[in-house]
């Protein structure tokens, strides 16, 4: 079944949706790699802006439990607390 959401987007633009899910799992492979939240968050919106068809309103990585921030110079290790890792964004009129 298709969502109603990806039922709008053009044949092109679901070719290349699945590029939002690459680029959570880029953030987190980069976490587990030990780099800091920053520059998971950084090298997640600039995979996705790399195709100029996505237009990213945020990529957050916050707490799990209450979606607060948490200080992006921290890396996983130093973190005492699950987290989750957000985006928003427009792909064509889709957001």
């Amino acid at each position: 079944a298709m969502s109603s959401r990806n039922r709008r987007l053009s044949s092109d633009q679901r070719e290349i949706a699945p590029r939002i899910y690459e680029a959570l799992n880029l953030a987190k492979s980069k976490l587990l790699a030990g780099t800091t939240l920053k520059d998971a968050q950084s090298s997640a919106i600039q995979f996705l802006n790399d195709f100029n068809a996505f237009e990213v309103e945020y990529l957050e990585i916050v707490s799990a439990e209450d979606l607060g921030l948490i200080p992006m110079d921290l890396t996983l290790a130093q973190i005492k607390q699950e987290i989750a890792i957000c985006v928003a964004l427009n792909l064509g009129n889709v957001r």
